[in-house]
């Protein structure tokens, strides 16, 4: 809490950090992150979020591009909860993809494939052929605010008329000394390549302002901003406002949060909070 009313009050922005390598291709750095997304990691939570609150933009029968999908924890799991929609998974990590298939063939989830695509050139997906992208934790790896942009250009490209975007990252914090905070809470628990990772994602985040600047530049006011309260933690800018969740995405968020461990359920609790008093409700409550 000290940490976060130090920032509340803090003045300026620290200068953007650019992640050491626009790739994680390190062996020990995939295993990390895609060990802290399986089932029982510390991005469990923040995964399920993200799935319950992306499959608000998803209806069935869209064809769904998700960008920087990494080793396809989250994926899946959208997956799962949207059987009637088709996705596609994009990732520059070859390590990365070569984690996904391999869940994707022990979870045999069939309505999903992969591609390799370096962003923000989105080559091999034509122009006005999907319904819906979704972009998680994976903008902060952009080489500078040309790239961003070049970004939303892309996802506008690809996106049919009227077609939708939910996009969250980091936002840039002001003080170094938070992120340093957040990125070693729990290294006891957590890899020192993951806490490390960690802490150059949060020095390598774009600020809200720079975020929804690029997304507007593109798509213009339709854009909506959410943050988490206070501290710009988590930024989301999507296109419009959510739908209702259905009852099958329903059921299986209620049954991810079930096998959830008490600290997981309040890790999530927490996330949907932080949201939710920055004035962004959760598009569904798993627990109720």
């Amino acid at each position: 809490m000290m940490h976060f009313l130090l920032e509340t009050f803090a003045q300026g922005l620290p200068a953007r950090v650019p992640e050491p390598e626009m790739l994680m291709r390190d062996a020990a750095q995939v295993d990390a992150y895609a060990a802290q997304g399986r089932q029982h990691g510390f991005l469990a939570p923040l995964h399920l979020y993200h799935a319950i609150q992306a499959s608000a933009f998803i209806c069935p029968g869209d064809v769904v591009l998700d960008l920087a999908c990494g080793p396809g924890n989250q994926l899946m799991q959208i997956a799962r909860m949207n059987p009637a929609a088709q996705f596609i998974g994009i990732d520059a990590s070859a390590e990365m993809l070569d984690q996904a298939q391999q869940l994707q063939a022990c979870e045999a989830v069939d309505n999903l494939s992969f591609q390799r695509c370096l962003l923000p050139a989105l080559e091999g997906v034509a122009s006005h052929s999907v319904d819906a992208v979704i972009c998680t934790m994976a903008l902060h790896h952009l080489p500078d605010l040309a790239a961003l942009a070049a970004t939303f250009g892309e996802i506008k490209r690809v996106l049919k008329p009227g077609g939708r975007f939910y996009a969250v990252d980091f936002g840039r914090l002001k003080r170094v000394q938070t992120q340093r905070y957040l990125a070693r809470q729990r290294k006891r628990e957590w890899p020192e390549v993951f806490c490390v990772d960690y802490y150059n994602s949060l020095r390598a985040a774009f600020s809200a302002e720079e975020l929804v600047g690029a997304a507007r530049d593109v798509f213009g006011e339709q854009v909506e901003l959410r943050q988490t309260h206070q501290v710009p933690l988590f930024v989301a800018v999507m296109s419009g406002p959510p739908m209702p969740v259905g009852a099958t995405q329903q059921q299986l968020a209620r049954a991810a949060y079930q096998v959830f461990d008490a600290k997981q359920r309040a890790d999530f609790r927490d996330i949907a909070r932080f949201f939710w008093q920055g004035g962004y409700p959760l598009a569904f409550a798993p627990w109720a």
